[in-house]
């Protein structure tokens, strides 16, 4: 069993065109020679988008007909609905990744470890990764088999809670955040050529002219690798079942130690 470690890093200033976002980590965790058996005909059209093993086969996250459990954790009911937000544009690319979200007191233990655990965190530093980092998901995967192992830790920074929104007061950069780290969970790694950052959300660093959601490239390569589709046209009815919140009015944005959106 090995992990990975992905950091997601964000550094927002007034009047700067541009934030910080900083590098994918990767802890190799065991030294375990196995001999592949991986099957990457369906994902290598992408393969230079995810995260591979130490044989270079493609990191996946295996499916079956359950929804993939998602426990919220400390979040307030703003905080929350961000990151529902995030979790529900994911759940509607594809037929055949879907979420139910649980309040972490009502996920019994009975139901099992098979789940995504999303936690709003003061110190993110203590996580492994720099203190700027806006969010950071970190998973087991199986060597031999290349299948991304439950359960799954995704922790956002607080800071990131409420008050900061894209240029264009569409969506919260806490549900920009959210989007970048579940495609982690997925297998996709950050991208760095210039010519990512208005192509794909998980370009690592978050910029005026940089994609704040997912973009058509995003969601062709999910629509692709696990849904099977060559051209990405599934649509799909909600399948998350959370009471919706009242968001902040588009044209307000809180500021904080004189940084905003």
């Amino acid at each position: 069993m090995r992990k990975f470690k992905t950091a997601y890093k964000l550094m927002l200033a007034i009047g700067l065109p541009a934030g910080i976002l900083g590098p994918m980590i990767a802890d190799s965790m065991d030294n375990n020679e196995n001999i592949s058996t991986v099957d990457n005909s369906s994902f290598l059209k992408y393969h230079d988008d995810f995260n591979v093993t130490r044989n270079g086969d493609i990191l996946r996250l295996p499916l079956d007909e359950n929804p993939i459990p998602v426990i919220l954790d400390n979040l307030e009911d703003e905080a929350k609905q961000y990151v529902v937000d995030g979790i529900n544009s994911l759940d509607n690319i594809s037929t055949k990744i879907n979420y139910t979200i649980f309040d972490s007191s009502d996920y019994d233990k009975d139901f099992g470890l098979d789940y995504i655990r999303i936690s709003l965190v003061e110190d993110i530093e203590d996580y492994g990764v720099s203190p700027s980092a806006a969010g950071v998901t970190i998973y087991n995967y199986d060597e031999k088999t290349a299948e991304i192992k439950y359960p799954i830790s995704i922790y956002l920074d607080e800071h990131y809670a409420d008050g900061y929104w894209d240029e264009n007061f569409t969506q919260s950069i806490l549900t920009t955040i959210t989007q970048h780290e579940l495609m982690h969970t997925l297998g996709f790694c950050d991208l760095y050529e210039e010519e990512d950052k208005s192509r794909s959300i998980m370009y690592y660093a978050l910029r005026s002219d940089s994609a704040k959601t997912y973009t058509n490239e995003d969601i062709e390569k999910i629509q692709y690798c696990y849904d099977g589709q060559k051209i990405a046209t599934t649509t799909h009815p909600n399948h998350i079942k959370y009471k919706v919140v009242a968001n902040l009015p588009n044209n307000e944005v809180k500021e904080d130690d004189g940084r905003e959106l």
